[in-house]
C-alpha cells in the first residue's frame, strides 16, 4: 500500500508537549555549549581582572574592570601587564618600561626614567619618579636579565614595582596576560 496519501493527526496538546519538551533540549544544549564556550576562553583565552589600588592612576583606578589577553600577546615597552609573583598576595598590574637587555636608569632628582639612555615620554604617569624603593641608587642603571622584564607603575611614587626587591624583575613565567582594554570603572 502506497502511504503518500496518508496524514497523522496528532492533538493541539500532545503537540504543544512534544514541542515543549523540543524546547527544552534545545535550551539545555546551547547553554551547556555556553558554559563550554565560556569556560574555554576563560581558561585559555581571555579573563577579567580587577584594579586593587591606586599605583596605575591616572591610567587605571581601583575597582575598574580590565580585559586581559593570556595568549596571543608580544610584550613591549609600555604595555601594561598582569603579573604573579609568588611572594605577594594577589596579582599586579604594572607598565613594562624595559625588556631584557635594555639598561634602565632612573635619575631620582629630577625624576627622569631612561631607558638604554634615552629619556622616555610618560604622559601616563600621575607624577615623576621620585621614590626610589629599596633598591639603592647605586645600582642604577639596571640591565634587564634575559627573559626578564622591568615594571613600574604609573602612580610612580605609591605603586610597589621593579625598584622594590619583592617585586624585582619580572620573569616572563610570571606574566598572566596583557591588558586589552577597560570594560568598566
Amino acid at each position: 500500500m502506497d502511504n503518500k496519501g496518508e496524514r497523522i493527526f496528532i492533538k493541539r496538546k500532545d503537540l504543544r508537549k512534544l514541542l515543549s519538551k523540543k524546547e527544552w533540549l534545545y535550551t539545555l544544549e546551547i547553554t551547556v555549549i555556553l558554559c563550554f564556550l565560556i569556560s574555554f576562553v576563560s581558561t585559555f583565552l581571555l579573563t577579567i581582572a580587577s584594579v586593587d589600588g591606586k599605583s596605575m592612576e591616572p591610567t587605571y583606578h581601583n575597582k575598574d574592570l580590565l580585559l586581559v589577553s593570556k595568549t596571543f600577546y608580544n610584550i613591549k615597552n609600555g604595555d601594561i601587564v598582569v603579573i604573579d609573583k609568588k611572594n605577594l598576595n594577589n596579582a599586579i598590574l604594572k607598565r613594562v618600561i624595559a625588556t631584557q637587555g635594555q639598561t634602565v636608569d632612573i635619575d631620582f632628582d629630577s625624576g627622569d626614567v631612561f631607558v638604554d639612555g634615552n629619556l622616555i615620554e610618560e604622559e601616563y604617569i600621575k607624577e615623576k619618579t621620585y621614590t626610589i624603593g629599596d633598591i639603592s641608587k647605586n645600582e642604577y642603571p639596571l640591565t634587564v636579565p634575559n627573559g626578564c622584564y622591568f615594571v613600574m607603575g604609573d602612580n610612580r611614587n605609591n605603586s610597589m614595582d621593579s625598584r622594590y626587591t619583592q617585586v624585582g624583575m619580572v620573569n616572563e613565567e610570571e606574566i598572566l596576560g596583557e591588558i586589552l582594554f577597560k570594560i568598566w570603572g
